[in-house]
């Protein structure tokens, strides 16, 4: 009779087990279909990262992670115009296109236009002291000549080409001191040395 009773236990034993496994493999099976599913969906329904071949817009500007702008593209006054700031959030450099034709323009720290290299008229290459003199000027022209011309800051010149004598004035354009320079040129090819006056005081031939 305890043997009857030994084994009905043992049955029962393995009967739960049995069940519990069975529940096992039911919330297995669940499980893997969720997951199964929901890679499915995230296949299906992902999209693809786009890349627009061209982007439209009057004007670009780039800031900083503190939202101060760092650089600027757009047009004005009837060109096109990539502005470059500095750590002081003032323009440091100027890239423009016009219809006259393209410049590049440096700025000092009090918005001191200090070196130009341009394509308007004639390639030109000018640099400039603070007061807006100019030290160094470069161009070179098929038709007028070519010019190089160096000054100290007294103003003592030396001048190699077709260039007899050169005017300089600055204009204030949008906040910035701009040198306009012009250079009157001469037939011959010359070089001259000359005081702050602009007094020859050698030249050859």
């Amino acid at each position: 009779m305890e043997h009857d009773t030994s084994t009905t236990d043992l049955q029962v034993r393995i009967k739960r087990l049995e069940d519990q496994l069975k529940a096992f493999r039911f919330v297995f099976l669940v499980l893997g279909f969720v997951l199964l599913s929901h890679i499915f969906w995230l296949r299906t329904n992902a999209r693809p990262r786009q890349t627009a071949e061209i982007v439209r817009a009057s004007q670009f500007e780039v800031v900083n992670t503190a939202g101060e702008t760092v650089a600027e593209l757009g047009q004005k006054n009837g060109g096109t115009q990539l502005v470059l700031y500095g750590n002081s959030h003032q323009p440091a450099a100027e890239f423009s296109v016009t219809g006259l034709g393209a410049r590049v323009v440096f700025y000092d720290k009090g918005q001191k236009q200090r070196a130009a290299l341009g394509m308007i008229g004639p390639p030109t290459l000018v640099m400039h002291d603070a007061r807006g003199d100019v030290r160094a000027l470069l161009t070179a022209d098929d038709t007028l000549g070519s010019v190089f011309w160096v000054k100290d800051k007294d103003g003592f010149a030396a001048v190699l080409g077709n260039a007899a004598d050169e005017t300089g004035k600055i204009e204030r354009v949008d906040g910035k001191e701009v040198s306009q320079d012009t250079v009157k040129r001469v037939g011959g090819v010359t070089i001259r040395i000359q005081d702050a006056q602009r007094k020859v005081l050698w030249t050859a031939p």
